[in-house]
């Protein structure tokens, strides 16, 4: 008997109006695309450097100071870009990590490539 009233309250929690039962969303992915102006393909030589995370933060240290860069490298850094007479070095994570992509991370680091100041201006 228990079981059919368990039965009976479900169901009936399942048709009242605004009472919905969802599924647990994943969380939304985090993108953050160049503007379109800088949104392409690079037209010079373009090296894709992939390595995990923890060497993403060494190797993007390592160019920004071997270029006499003062550009921040954080301990959770996805991926980092130099251009350089008509070539750049993208350097990015190898997996997701902090639910980002490496494609998104490439996308926006060719932005840079393309550009795009480091400062993020729109």
């Amino acid at each position: 008997m228990k079981q059919l009233n368990l039965f009976t309250l479900l169901l009936a929690v399942m048709v009242l109006p605004g009472v919905t039962l969802k599924e647990q969303e994943p969380p939304p992915r985090l993108v953050w695309n160049p503007p379109a102006r800088y949104d392409h393909e690079y037209a010079g030589a373009l090296t894709i450097v992939r390595v995990p995370q923890k060497q993403v933060v060494t190797l993007c240290r390592q160019l920004f100071k071997g270029n006499r860069s003062d550009l921040v490298v954080t301990n959770t850094q996805k991926g980092c870009a130099w251009r350089y007479e008509g070539e750049c070095t993208v350097i990015t994570i190898d997996r997701v990590y902090q639910n980002i992509q490496p494609k998104d991370v490439i996308r926006h680091e060719t932005g840079h490539c393309n550009g795009w100041p480091s400062d993020h201006p729109d």
